[in-house]
């Protein structure tokens, strides 16, 4: 199902994309025209089995708990007009009513209400305060770069690029004509200076649509120069990373490009220029749509760089392409979630557990294409054992799971974790007290979860840099708007670990 990393790449419904997107197979029947009534618990056996197979045919069979029961109608209509438009048969599709009455008859009548939570009472060790700059409207990602000492953030509704530095107020850096939809920022060392070159990964529009306008664009140091295409034309970019995948000496790139219903896909663009324009010959890796993440690492410490990725849209996949040498790569699954309404966010590459080899810390809380916020939101790290997949550990829940973060922020020497919430204005089953900044502090190996703020769902991203210059981390939250009105981009939570 879709996936801005939540809305910002999708929008679509869940079970459309999730359930039954792309399985095909016959259009007759009384599906094709208005479903009959099948009462709960008429189904046979056999009935049964053939929904089950039908509905995981290109991926996990959807939870029916994912849902409510009310809900269920909608979703397998919608379902089946995209199963009915789609290009090719793979085999004979259940009756639309059998379909419905299978999900019905193990949904809940309801979902669990989200909310209710208050703030600790105390010192808190994050005090919020908003940060100066310039205003803006839906602030999608936020990066620190640490070779450059800057802060970058785009504004993905009205194009506009924030730069900073720690301690001083981000202001717009340009507003590219060629850049309409930035959702994040790459530093990438091309030329082996230390200090990298400024990457932008262009959705091509604020909505969720299939086209070719997204792109990655190279900036440069100065403001008043266009920027250089590196990656066009393309479907929705979400992400570009870069690393000398083939050894030659230079640096390859890889593009998450997310896509939609009908486009998106992973490519390799091999340099086979040596610098930052290239020039680049694309190749395809991953032909499925919903990437949101491509990190470069070497996963299985064999000294060659692997890529790993975190696919969405009814996946719900973290895969790592392994490094083969000669340009070859075997792909090789970390973790699936087992459930296609799951709505995957985000991971980052960790040591989690300090034993030398790199985890993933892994969000999901995506619900922009659905009402409801489904159980299955929160924050969890996925232990890399030496084989594969990864052991799941789930951190705790936070609706509408965004973006978190590994790190010391109380400097008391193991990882902690920070993680942000972007819900939509009005999902169904919520009540005041929805918490939207939390850390998860560890003690001893298990995690306490501290609630910084409450009911502000509005981000999209944060960044954890030493603003103030104290030694301790602070955080930085992004903030996303539904209008067109502009305010603060970011708001500090000031961490109080060395400066109470």
């Amino acid at each position: 199902m879709p996936r801005l990393h939540g809305f910002l790449l999708k929008f679509s419904g869940p079970l459309a994309l999730g359930l039954l997107a792309g399985c095909n197979g016959d259009r007759g029947g009384p599906s094709a025209g208005r479903p009959a009534v099948v009462h709960v618990g008429e189904l046979r056996p056999e009935q049964e089995a053939d929904v089950e197979r039908f509905c995981a045919l290109c991926h996990a069979l959807p939870n029916p708990q994912s849902f409510p029961k009310h809900a269920w109608k909608g979703e397998v209509a919608q379902g089946y007009r995209f199963f009915r438009a789609s290009e090719s048969a793979d085999g004979p599709a259940p009756p639309e009513e059998v379909t419905l009455a299978y999900f019905e008859a193990r949904a809940p009548e309801a979902l669990p209400i989200v909310g209710g939570e208050s703030m600790p009472g105390g010192t808190p060790l994050f005090v919020p305060e908003p940060l100066p700059g310039t205003p803006s409207a839906a602030v999608a990602n936020i990066r620190h770069f640490a070779s450059r000492n800057e802060i970058w953030a785009p504004d993905m509704r009205t194009g506009l690029l924030l730069r900073g530095t720690p301690g001083r107020a981000l202001e717009e850096f340009s507003r590219p004509v060629e850049i309409t939809n930035p959702c994040r920022i790459s530093c990438i060392d091309f030329e082996g200076d230390g200090r990298g070159r400024i990457l932008v990964c262009d959705l091509g529009s604020f909505l969720p649509e299939d086209h070719n306008r997204g792109g990655v664009w190279l900036l440069d140091d100065d403001p008043a120069v266009p920027p250089t295409s590196i990656h066009l034309p393309a479907g929705r970019v979400a992400d570009v990373q870069g690393a000398d995948l083939d050894g030659d000496g230079d640096i390859d790139l890889v593009v998450a490009e997310f896509g939609w219903r009908r486009t998106g896909r992973i490519v390799v663009l091999w340099n086979e220029g040596g610098g930052a324009e290239g020039p680049w010959r694309p190749e395809i890796l991953d032909h499925r749509h919903g990437a949101i993440d491509v990190p470069i690492v070497d996963i299985n410490g064999d000294g060659r760089p692997d890529i790993i990725a975190l696919i969405s849209q009814g996946y719900e996949l973290v895969v790592a392409y392994l490094n083969q040498g000669d340009g070859e790569f075997e792909e090789v699954e970390l973790y699936a979630a087992g459930d296609p309404a799951f709505g995957s966010s985000g991971i980052q590459l960790v040591d989690f557990d300090g034993d030398g080899d790199l985890d993933v810390l892994h969000t999901s809380g995506d619900s922009f294409d659905s009402p409801h916020i489904t159980p299955g939101h929160g924050v969890r790290w996925l232990e890399n054992r030496g084989t594969f997949p990864f052991t799941a550990h789930e951190l705790g829940p936070l609706p509408g799971a965004h973006r978190a973060l590994a790190a010391d922020v109380d400097l008391d020497g193991d990882l902690d974790v920070v993680a942000v919430s972007l819900l939509p204005p009005k999902p169904d089953n919520i009540q005041p007290g929805v918490p939207s900044v939390v850390w998860f502090e560890q003690r001893d190996g298990a995690f306490v979860r501290h609630v910084l703020e409450l009911d502000h769902c509005d981000h999209a991203s944060c960044e954890l840099v030493d603003w103030d210059g104290d030694g301790d981390l602070d955080l930085l939250v992004t903030r996303f708007r539904w209008t067109e009105e502009r305010g603060e981009a970011v708001t500090l939570f000031r961490n109080g670990t060395r400066s109470p």
